[in-house]
C-alpha cells in the first residue's frame, strides 16, 4: 500500500491551495494514522462541496488511488462535473 500513500500525499499537495487548511490537516492526520481511504474520501468530498475545479491529473490520481484500495468509484465520479 505504500504506493497508495505516496499517491494520496501527492493529491493532498496538489489541492493544498484549494481547500481550507483544516481539511488538509485532517486528511494528513488520517493518512498518518493509516486511514488512507478516509483521507482520500475527505479530499474528494471537500473538493466537490467547495466546487473546486479539478484538473485531469488530480482526478486521475484520485481515481487511481481509490481503485487501488478497492473503493466504490461512485464516491469521486461526481468530480467529473468539476473537471477543467
Amino acid at each position: 500500500m505504500s504506493k497508495v500513500i505516496l499517491l494520496i500525499e501527492k493529491i493532498i499537495d496538489a489541492v493544498k491551495g484549494d481547500l481550507p487548511a483544516d481539511n488538509i490537516s485532517d486528511a494528513e492526520d488520517l493518512l498518518s494514522h493509516d486511514e488512507w481511504g478516509e483521507a482520500l474520501s475527505l479530499i474528494y468530498t471537500q473538493l466537490y462541496e467547495y466546487d473546486v475545479p479539478v484538473s485531469e491529473e488530480v482526478y486521475s490520481m484520485i481515481d487511481s488511488a481509490g481503485c487501488q484500495m478497492g473503493m466504490d468509484s461512485r464516491g469521486w465520479k461526481d468530480l467529473t462535473v468539476l473537471k477543467r
